[in-house]
């Protein structure tokens, strides 16, 4: 159920691509412009993220730091005090009901904190949280955003190709030009735009696809045990490579094929000024 599900949100990057501007703001409360009200306003990232899994009935999250992102945790904390001054003083009943919304949502769900102390790679960040989670959960990077095609929140698209195909795994891919810098898949296509998967690597030399992976997914926690072996080997490992022991187990895993057009990554320069190109011409709507 998406209800009882939580949501792994990992920030504790560095975003040295994204220097000298992430010295003083972390990527992930980079802003994207977006339609509220018929007005085009900024909105962080995270922010977004926030909106469209909480949309997706998802109400216990763990947010992932660093120690030197606590500006995010600050972001993720209502302040009641600036409405009313935003109110009462400015008289700014606009921006006012922006923030209101958001602090509103704030206040319904539950966040827990966990920091990741050296930065060891994306595998060991979602694996701080393993103490907090029950079941099912969702990963999801504090970087990456898909733009709703014709209405459908992405996330609730991931849960229901989960649940059409009976599937233990389900995750984002896209097709890229230079799959090296990413982990690809092998897999058949099964239905428009799925594909059940056969194999993944992580930053092929020589890739077997160019189905790229998002780290968006929605998995089971059986995930974490296998990425606490992994790190008790004591050698390197990503967690795809988790991903992919699971799926030498049996577990059954499918990926969600995204249009580009749609796929919002501010994780490089020239990424984030595609992302803000992207979403002129597709507006993001709260």
């Amino acid at each position: 159920m998406k209800e009882s599900a939580t949501a792994v949100i990992p920030v504790a990057g560095l975003g040295t691509r994204m220097l000298p501007l992430t010295k003083a703001l972390p990527k992930e409360l980079l802003p994207l412009p977006v339609e509220y009200r018929g007005r085009t306003v900024l909105i962080p990232l995270l922010h977004l993220i926030l909106i469209r899994l909480y949309n997706a009935g998802i109400r216990k999250y763990v947010v992932v730091l660093s120690r030197n992102k606590e500006s995010i945790k600050n972001y993720l904390t209502p302040d009641h005090e600036y409405l009313k001054y935003l109110r009462e003083v400015e008289g700014k009943n606009f921006e006012a009901d922006l923030m209101e919304e958001y602090y509103k949502m704030l206040d319904n769900i539950r966040i827990t904190y966990v920091y990741q102390l050296e930065p060891r790679g994306f595998g060991d960040a979602i694996l701080q949280a393993k103490k907090y989670i029950e079941g099912d959960f969702i990963i999801h990077p504090g970087d990456d955003f898909i733009i709703d095609v014709e209405g459908e929140n992405y996330i609730e698209r991931l849960f229901k190709t989960r649940d059409k195909y009976d599937a233990d795994i389900a995750l984002y891919i896209e097709e890229v030009t230079d799959p090296r810098h990413y982990g690809v898949i092998i897999g058949s296509k099964i239905g428009t735009n799925i594909y059940e998967v056969e194999d993944l690597v992580e930053k092929p030399e020589k890739p077997p696809s160019n189905l790229a992976i998002t780290a968006i997914y929605l998995t089971k926690m059986d995930i974490m045990s296998e990425m606490e072996t992994l790190k008790n080997l004591g050698a390197k490992w990503e967690l795809v490579d988790a991903v992919r022991n699971l799926l030498r187990r049996g577990y059954k895993i499918v990926a969600v094929k995204i249009d580009n057009r749609y796929r919002i990554d501010v994780g490089r320069p020239s990424e984030y000024i595609k992302s803000i190109e992207k979403t002129l011409k597709n507006p993001i709507k709260i």
